[in-house]
């Protein structure tokens, strides 16, 4: 299967935190998946991470190693998907 994952799955999955609840984690840790995550994660991640309000408990390019290291696929943000999104019903705010 493919999975997106969103920017609060990818921080608590490669921090080991308690809130990402262990369906998730046994679906990123399955080899037999893929999975991705949209670069406006990472791009949250360092804005974030660059304003204080985001600890990582590590330096922001060690997210590069987390990405790598457990074989997430970034995927980029084309102006085809900007189009998409901009017909997308607003379900939720930012959640960081």
């Amino acid at each position: 299967m493919k999975y997106l994952v969103d920017t609060h799955t990818f921080i608590w999955f490669t921090s080991g935190d308690a809130q990402l609840s262990n369906t998730a984690r046994i679906l990123i840790e399955d080899t037999q998946n893929d999975i991705y995550l949209s670069t406006a994660s990472i791009w949250e991640i360092a804005i974030k991470y660059s304003m204080g309000k985001l600890n990582l408990n590590k330096t922001f390019d060690k997210v590069w190693d987390d990405i790598q290291n457990n074989q997430i696929t970034l995927l980029p943000i084309d102006f085809e998907a900007t189009l998409v999104l901009s017909t997308l019903p607003l379900h939720h705010k930012d959640p960081l």
